[in-house]
């Protein structure tokens, strides 16, 4: 029997992978807390990559409205994990507060209508998608449409893919909620994909050092210290469902802009379709 730690050894991530397979699980989820806390403060979802589709999830062209993460949870019942995507913005800017992409001021009473990176559904660009303006300062995840699906993590603006997203940050030091996707490094016998997502606001710094001490790659492309490691949208944003103890896909988290009542909704999820090992 296969017993997994917390993060910050180099056998963590093969300790996931056995647990994975010992009791042919989709999924294996685990509550982090920070060195010090009182509280739990994150959850890590993991999943094997060989067994795991990733796919964007656009939902302006593809609804009649803006969806809130239990809207997206009745629609996609069948994903193992979803999470929020890229970040979100206006594009017009009229009242409210000031808006970090645009310099603007962004409508606490519409929806955004605009992502920061292009988001790629069966190899068409959807209408969220910006370019952005900071390609450096990003990356993206892409992959193909079936198994072996060569999930490929990467730097700079996604110009093509026939699933992906881009606009993707490196905020590892990051003291607001905040969510985030990687990947183990190739160094083990199976990659696993996970996502991080904040229970209770902390700094996310002592989890990430802890992930990356237990071998994620550096980003092909990037800079010294960026890795195959994403953070997302954070803040009101941030929102989570993963597949519970029954085999049902479940709300896991859901901040400000996924409860009822509130307009300033998002534009775009992550889903994660795993399959058991047998």
């Amino acid at each position: 029997m296969t017993i997994v730690k917390a993060p910050g050894g180099e056998s963590y991530f093969e300790a996931v992978r056995d647990y994975i397979y010992e009791n042919n699980s989709s999924v294996f989820s685990l509550n982090y807390r920070n060195t010090g806390s009182s509280r739990e403060n994150f959850r890590i979802v993991h999943m094997v990559e060989s067994l795991t589709t990733v796919l964007p999830l656009e939902i302006v062209s593809s609804f009649p409205n803006y969806y809130k993460i239990a809207d997206v949870v009745a629609l996609h019942p069948d994903a193992s994990v979803i999470i929020n995507g890229n970040f979100n913005y206006q594009s017009w800017g009229t009242v409210g507060i000031v808006s970090w992409a645009l310099g603007k001021t962004y409508d606490f009473e519409k929806p955004f209508d605009k992502c920061w990176g292009n988001v790629f559904e069966g190899g068409v660009k959807k209408g969220i998608s910006t370019l952005h303006p900071s390609p450096s300062d990003h990356g993206f995840f892409r992959q193909g449409a079936s198994a072996p699906l060569n999930l490929e993590f990467g730097k700079g603006n996604l110009l093509a893919a026939e699933n992906g997203m881009g606009g993707m940050k490196f905020e590892y030091a990051k003291s607001v909620t905040t969510t985030m996707i990687g990947r183990s490094s190739e160094k083990n016998r199976e990659r696993i994909v996970f996502t991080v997502t904040t229970l209770n606001s902390e700094s996310v710094a002592d989890l990430v050092n802890n992930l990356i001490a237990s071998r994620i790659d550096l980003l092909p492309g990037g800079n010294p210290g960026e890795y195959e490691f994403f953070s997302l949208d954070g803040g009101s944003s941030i929102a989570l469902a993963a597949i519970d103890g029954s085999g049902n896909l479940a709300v896991v988290k859901k901040a400000g802009r996924h409860h009822p009542g509130n307009l300033n909704t998002i534009n775009n999820y992550i889903r994660f379709y795993s399959t058991k090992p047998r």
